[in-house]
């Protein structure tokens, strides 16, 4: 989500093939990660920091899903469709939502989410929740993820990498890029 806020597409399309847009092609012909996305990067890797002042996360902790469901995480991002999951994991959580927090510069009824399509997102729904979900579906953006099983995976990678000080952040992106690029090739 931090990469889509600030610019970055992840992925373009380049002579009618997905390409990584996570690095570029340097003069000195090699891939060097897009400053946006190290940025980016650095400032969510920073609340796993505990010398930085934002310091909230470690490894001790839960996935980001259970620990909101069991009332340990005040704010948690998510898709729409996760919203039901939550409510039957935890009944008696007291939890709202809203839309996700973006930067000033940036540039279905059958499982209860948003339509995809535009023109069904003008009627707005009665329900308070939905309402964000329709409203996020508006300004959402995405991008093309060929396997998410296996994208999720290399940005664990790059996350973990760096918070075990295996890798800093240019070199993690790196990798990235290199994975995201090996499951464009396919297409």
């Amino acid at each position: 989500m931090l990469f889509l806020q600030v610019g970055n597409p992840i992925v373009k399309i380049d002579g009618g093939r997905p390409i990584s847009a996570i690095s570029k092609f340097s003069d000195n012909g090699s891939y060097v990660p897009e400053q946006n996305i190290i940025s980016a990067l650095r400032y969510f890797m920073d609340f796993s920091n505990p010398l930085k002042t934002i310091y909230t996360w470690n490894r001790a902790r839960q996935m980001s899903r259970e620990e909101f469901i069991t009332g340990n995480l005040a704010v948690y991002f998510d898709y729409a469709s996760s919203y039901d999951l939550i409510k039957a994991q935890n009944p008696h959580l007291n939890f709202g939502v809203a839309r996700v927090p973006q930067p000033r510069d940036t540039s279905a009824d059958a499982f209860n989410l948003p339509p995809v399509r535009r023109d069904l997102l003008k009627v707005t729904p009665t329900d308070a929740a939905m309402t964000v979900f329709y409203d996020g579906a508006i300004r959402a953006r995405t991008w093309l993820d060929p396997k998410p099983e296996e994208s999720d995976k290399s940005f664990r990678v790059m996350v973990e990498s760096i918070s075990s000080g295996l890798s800093d952040p240019t070199k993690a992106v790196s990798r990235l890029s290199t994975d995201i690029s090996e499951l464009l090739s396919h297409y």
